[in-house]
């Protein structure tokens, strides 16, 4: 099974540098993961660009927003209803992706979710993934991850 799929230049240099650009003067909102602030959708036929990478149908859930994280250096996994769910980030300015294992033994969220996932001498760092402007990542919502640094967009997709 794909857990990771990474993807450079996503979306035209021009539009990434206009969307940092537009949400620079948007309030954000502290949350879980960062800070966060949601828009209108801006990029149409979205559902079917994401469709069209991941091979089978797909859809953007929030469909009419879209979702901006300044994100903060913490180990979780994202919610999902199923195994087929994604998650999509792309980096409009630079960000670190980062894989952890749990020193109890799971490997992600289908074998455990209750651990420590404040203590970070409980993981095991596995994978480091640096995304420059404008590269996307795909990664399975139930992987124990952080993203770190830089600004994203963020989509949750499902079948």
């Amino acid at each position: 099974m794909k857990k990771l799929i990474l993807v450079n230049d996503f979306l035209e240099r021009n539009l990434t540098r206009e969307t940092v650009k537009f949400i620079e003067v948007i309030p954000f909102v502290q949350n879980e993961f960062g800070e966060e602030a949601s828009v209108g959708r801006r990029i149409p036929g979205i559902d079917k660009l994401f469709s069209d990478f991941l091979g089978s149908p797909y859809r953007v859930e929030n469909s009419g927003e879209e979702i901006f994280r300044k994100p903060s250096y913490n180990i979780h996994y994202e919610s999902f209803n199923t195994t087929d769910d994604w998650v999509f980030i792309n980096a409009l300015k630079p960000t670190t992706f980062n894989l952890f294992t749990s020193k109890m033994g799971a490997e992600n969220a289908l074998e455990d979710t209750d651990l420590p996932f404040k203590d970070f001498t409980q993981w095991n760092y596995t994978t480091n993934i640096l995304l420059g402007e404008n590269d996307g990542l795909f990664f399975r919502p139930w992987l124990f991850h952080s993203i770190q640094g830089g600004l994203i967009q963020y989509y949750r997709l499902t079948k």
